[in-house]
């Protein structure tokens, strides 16, 4: 699971990488072009890692509710 610090690079990089897509989409004629394809890649593989960071941290909290609610600690 990335630190509160590590997540918020990663939703910056996320935020750029949307805008760099945006504006080179607008620019080209095609989607299909290989600049486009390889913004849109990197940009999947950011998403893809906030999202196991979400999932974990659902986990987690989940786990804790549970132990919490059979009253155990471990």
């Amino acid at each position: 699971m990335a630190s509160h610090e590590e997540e918020e690079i990663i939703r910056r990089k996320v935020n750029e990488l949307r805008h760099r897509l945006t504006k080179a989409v607008l620019s080209m004629n095609s989607l299909s072009d290989e600049h486009i394809v390889a913004i849109s890649q990197e940009l999947d593989s950011y998403i893809v890692q906030l999202q196991k960071n979400n999932l974990a941290t659902q986990r987690l909290e989940t786990e804790r509710l549970v132990k919490k609610i059979l009253g155990t600690n471990s």
